[in-house]
């Protein structure tokens, strides 16, 4: 029970899944209501040990060497439609779907399930609705566990940029923080959301404040934020957590660099103009000569075909 909430006090707890204070007068029965209520997913007993993600691919339900009863070949039987073996395909499936990034629509293909068909005849594969409820059950266990991690540590940097997709006019913030356990570096996606406010650096400084409440991640253990140039990024994050722990991105400053010094160089713009004339004048001939080629191979082979058949003309 305590593994889904940290104590406050001795008459509070929070939630570890959405974050919502309860009291809990020595015993954990409003806990217990809060779970059924709002995260029922979790009390199921048959998804708490086959939730985690698994080291090796390898899944095998073959009978041992030892002669099996004719109650235990029918437990496997019953248990791919409805028990712990049914569960744990139906998981492994949900984390192949996030791992490859695969549409849900996949376990609906026809190639999928006659795989499935093969590799466990008795296993009904659920639809997508199933799929998209144990894809955020995971995603809540995930989260829970980064949280507990990111706890744990007392240093966080954080990257994060704003950009447009053209085709569909919608624009994202992406924020990933960085740290090191165990002398090792990790790095954790904290946020991919869509960005409907206008782009102004308090709008900005407002979503990364609802950013860190998620992840109940204080402003005083970030210690840099890497952005680009922009003005408004500069801004946000001077006026967040100042400006003494923004830096700019080498990468995008050097972009800038190179662009500035070719529009301030009338010389190389006019050199930069021939050359990429130059380079069309070849695509075009190589085109050219391609059509040419691909026209004589077909020239070629209606000549033939004609004189295969006054050939047989002259046969019969």
């Amino acid at each position: 029970m305590w593994k889904y909430f940290s104590k406050i006090d001795g008459n509070k707890a929070k939630c570890t899944l959405c974050l919502n204070s309860y009291q809990t007068a020595g015993g954990v029965t409003n806990l217990r209501m809060h779970l059924k209520s709002k995260h029922s997913n979790v009390l199921a007993p048959s998804s708490s040990s086959s939730m985690s993600i698994p080291t090796s691919p390898a899944m095998s339900f073959a009978s041992t060497s030892s002669q099996r009863t004719i109650d235990e070949v029918f437990h496997d039987y019953s248990s791919m439609f409805s028990g712990k073996k049914k569960d744990t395909l139906t998981n492994q499936i949900a984390i192949m779907i996030v791992k490859d990034n695969l549409p849900l629509d996949t376990v609906n293909g026809e190639g999928f399930r006659y795989m499935m068909k093969s590799v466990a005849p008795n296993f009904s594969v659920p639809d997508r609705k199933t799929f998209r409820r144990r894809i955020d059950e995971l995603f809540n266990r995930m989260v829970a566990i980064k949280r507990d991690e990111i706890q744990g540590i007392k240093n966080l940097s954080l990257t994060f940029d704003m950009w447009k997709d053209v085709h569909n006019n919608t624009s994202y913030l992406g924020v990933t923080g960085h740290y090191i356990k165990d002398w090792k570096i990790y790095s954790v996606l904290l946020s991919c959301k869509i960005f409907t406010e206008r782009h102004t650096a308090s709008n900005i400084c407002e979503n990364l404040n609802e950013i860190l409440d998620f992840w109940d991640i204080g402003q005083s253990k970030i210690t840099a934020c890497v952005t680009d140039n922009g003005a408004n990024v500069k801004k946000a994050v001077s006026d967040w957590i100042g400006s003494s722990k923004h830096l700019p991105c080498f990468a995008h400053t050097l972009n800038l660099v190179v662009k500035k010094a070719i529009d301030d160089s009338g010389n190389f713009k006019e050199i930069l103009i021939k050359v990429r004339s130059i380079v069309q004048y070849f695509k075009k001939v190589v085109q050219r000569l391609m059509n040419s080629e691909k026209y004589s191979r077909m020239t070629k082979f209606s000549r033939s075909s004609k004189m295969l058949k006054q050939d047989e003309i002259l046969l019969t």
